[in-house]
């Protein structure tokens, strides 16, 4: 192991601490690493190496840090417990550690992911409070939605059930069912997922009420025949 300073007529100061492997008697394909500070007019300043002992096999940088704090992990993951996570050229975030957080936090701030590459770009993914915003669309093989309240009121005696001439009536002025939003106003301003269906529950629901009133009156007809 080595810990020198490293400084030339033509180069720039370097702070070398790493696993030395330039004596000759160091069996070749031996790996080691390192950490390095250079004294530099550009970034980076701060170099995480790996080297490997043998002619031909220069530093490899794994990671660095620049002086305005942006750490660049050039290949690989961040990684909490094991196994490590091998087998992949992506950078990620994992965690091994059963019952373990991945956390990204933002005080007061927004958390916005892309996908273009580029930071000034179109945001992809959006996180402004507890809100989220998608510029896409979302695939789910299941998506649970908490919605309050559910349509079961339509069942309470105290419930308004209009008659099918009242919904008609209302169809025909407004060309929409009653407490269904209209077309324009979906288009303007968009639709909440667990309150439409809670709508459309109710919707059934009255369907419901509808046809167990029109089968009253269907046996009410027949008991009427039979006599």
């Amino acid at each position: 192991m080595g810990l020198m300073t490293e400084l030339g007529s033509t180069t720039t100061p370097i702070f070398n601490m790493s696993m030395n492997f330039r004596s000759p008697n160091i069996v070749a394909g031996t790996k080691g690493g390192g950490f390095r500070i250079d004294s530099r007019t550009t970034d980076p300043l701060f170099q995480w190496i790996s080297r490997k002992a043998g002619s031909g096999n220069p530093d490899k940088v794994i990671m660095s840090l620049t002086e305005g704090g942006q750490l660049n992990v050039v290949n690989g993951v961040i990684q909490r417990g094991t196994p490590v996570v091998t087998g992949t050229t992506d950078l990620g975030l994992y965690s091994q550690v059963q019952g373990a957080y991945i956390r990204i936090v933002s005080k007061q701030g927004q958390i916005r992911f892309y996908n273009d590459g580029d930071v000034g770009g179109a945001t992809a993914v959006a996180i402004i409070g507890n809100d989220m915003t998608v510029s896409g669309k979302i695939k789910a093989n299941e998506l649970q939605i908490k919605s309050n309240p559910w349509a079961d009121y339509v069942f309470d005696e105290s419930y308004n059930l209009k008659s099918l001439s009242e919904v008609e009536a209302y169809i025909k002025e407004n060309k929409h069912l009653p407490d269904i939003p209209s077309a324009k106003e979906v288009y303007e301003e968009g639709l909440s997922v667990g309150d439409m269906q809670a709508k459309q529950m109710a919707k059934i629901e009255e369907l419901t009420l509808y046809i167990i009133d029109l089968q009253k009156q269907v046996n009410a007809l027949k008991n009427e025949e039979a006599k």
